[in-house]
């Protein structure tokens, strides 16, 4: 599983940062239900299993890619959405051209933790 945040809501993308440092435009027409910016996101993969789950919300199909040379396996496996490659750090399921479901879950209790620490920080720096 990977863990970030959804950084903006832009025209068309959703802008997701990962608390990897991975930053992933996700399509705002697979957004699960009533996100909004700064709500804390949980992302899966799995073996896609119907071509049904494209345009199911929360969910983007993808393509597992070709993991070159020893430094590139240990930066995880690549998963290619679109133009983009979301590096995925649990490696041994997946195999280079198989089709997978990216699933994006929201996950209240971490949104609700994360805006804690952040007002905590606030009242830290203005009292």
């Amino acid at each position: 599983m990977l863990r970030g945040v959804v950084d903006s809501l832009e025209e068309d993308w959703a802008v997701i940062v990962l608390d990897d440092g991975q930053r992933l435009d996700w399509p705002r027409s697979s957004l699960p239900p009533d996100v909004s910016a700064g709500m804390a996101v949980t992302l899966n993969v799995s073996q896609a299993t119907a071509s049904a789950e494209a345009v199911a919300e929360g969910v983007w199909i993808g393509k597992v890619g070709q993991r070159r040379g020893v430094s590139a396996q240990a930066a995880g496996v690549p998963i290619l959405l679109g133009d983009q490659t979301l590096r995925w750090p649990e490696a041994e399921a997946l195999q280079a051209g198989q089709t997978v479901a990216v699933r994006m879950a929201v996950d209240d209790e971490d949104t609700a933790a994360r805006r804690r620490r952040v007002r905590a920080l606030l009242d830290d720096i203005f009292g």
